[in-house]
């Protein structure tokens, strides 16, 4: 005899054997109780957003941080009827939503050690400068790209 299978609306979540979508961050999300209603509220929306930009339902777009991030970066704000600060506030309240739900791990490089090389040339910038710049020195020597000298 054959197993019958189980209608989908009664198999569990770690049954699904679908990849996690846009869909499946808003409902993470909504379940949470760790957030207030309106942070609730915004970081949907900005998955909400992210999908109208990328043209598509929430169900329809996979959870592929590098194909939405490339996706977003063939978007123009200005042809989509935005500023690029509203465009910008939408794409860091994305990435907010997929770390606050918990669907996938986000990877941050922000602690990225710095290189001696890097760690010399910003000590003797000025403040102004050392913030500017320290981003692109972690990121590269985080991939171990050192400064030519």
């Amino acid at each position: 005899m054959s197993k019958r299978a189980k209608p989908r609306s009664q198999q569990s979540a770690g049954d699904d054997a679908s990849p996690p979508t846009l869909a499946t961050v808003q409902k993470a999300l909504a379940q949470s109780s760790q957030l207030s209603a309106t942070r609730v509220r915004d970081l949907r929306s900005g998955v909400s957003r992210v999908a109208e930009l990328l043209g598509n339902e929430t169900s329809g777009i996979p959870l592929s941080m590098e194909k939405i991030q490339a996706g977003l970066a063939a978007v123009n704000p200005i042809a989509a009827g935005m500023t690029s600060k509203r465009f910008t506030n939408i794409r860091s309240d994305f990435l907010a939503a997929v770390r606050a739900s918990g669907v996938i791990p986000i990877k941050l490089d922000r602690k990225a050690a710095l290189g001696p090389e890097w760690s010399d040339l910003l000590q003797g910038l000025s403040r102004r400068h050392y913030l500017g710049l320290s981003r692109m020195a972690r990121q590269l020597s985080s991939r171990g790209i050192n400064q030519e000298k």
